[in-house]
């Protein structure tokens, strides 16, 4: 990734359909007669940091204090949340899911030995509130609203009634996690939902022809929760997320 600025104490960011991408310039350290650049590693680790303000609030004061309170390294810390590293992507660079709507400060923290410094913070509603004031609304149509409702009330009659009939309660979590999957790969609720209703329709089939093989795709929904659970939680397996504000 290049900057604009040879030395660029600030971040690029680039908002995306659903994602929102975040670029910083590695830091190096002052090179003189005792200390030599480094080849191999640069010695100089860097932080990300995030903070989000209220949903739907755009206005100034709030934009304002959002920034003010991430400018210095000891604010980022206090209110910001560190972001966890992965060995996916370049350290200079992190990827965020974009909440529509909703304001999030992101900055960078470099630190060498017992010193740190921070980059300078920039903003983003993962929308444009001045420009296209629509772009921040969220489930503005019916058939999305629709479904959020349709969700609610299945979820509902599914704890009150889905013990008295077990087939039907069992098939939703398929339907769910298929929905959710096919719009992952889809970005299209329609399309989402059919690609729902047939894993349930494969995971019926597959109960009566190979049970424990229903078994465990039914139990996938579990394990997903589980997972995360256990990932964002469990003591010594995230620490990057430890700090919290």
């Amino acid at each position: 990734m290049e900057f604009n600025t040879e030395i660029a104490p600030y971040a690029r960011l680039q908002l995306q359909d659903t994602m929102v991408v975040f670029d910083t310039q590695p830091a190096s350290i002052p090179f003189n007669d005792t200390v030599k650049p480094f080849c191999d590693k640069n010695p100089v680790e860097h932080s990300m940091y995030q903070m989000f303000i209220t949903e739907q609030d755009f206005s100034p004061e709030s934009y304002f204090i959002a920034i003010s309170s991430m400018l210095t390294v000891d604010d980022i810390v206090e209110n910001g949340r560190k972001v966890s590293s992965t060995t996916l992507l370049s350290p200079m660079r992190k990827v965020f899911s974009a909440y529509t709507g909703t304001g999030s400060v992101y900055v960078a923290v470099a630190t060498y030995g017992k010193l740190s410094t921070a980059y300078v913070p920039t903003f983003s509603y993962a929308c444009s509130p001045v420009l296209y004031p629509e772009s921040c609304d969220v489930l503005t149509d019916t058939f999305p609203k629709f479904i959020c409702a349709g969700c609610f009330f299945l979820g509902l009659l599914s704890v009150c009634l889905g013990h008295y009939h077990l087939p039907i309660d069992q098939s939703l979590p398929i339907f769910f996690t298929s929905t959710i999957l096919g719009y992952m790969i889809t970005q299209n609720i329609g399309w989402a939902l059919l690609i729902g209703l047939f894993g349930m329709i494969l995971w019926h089939c597959f109960r009566v022809c190979f049970p424990i093989l229903g078994l465990g795709l039914f139990n996938i929904s579990l394990g997903f929760f589980f997972t995360n659970v256990v990932y964002f939680h469990a003591p010594g397996i995230n620490n990057d997320l430890e700090g919290v504000a």
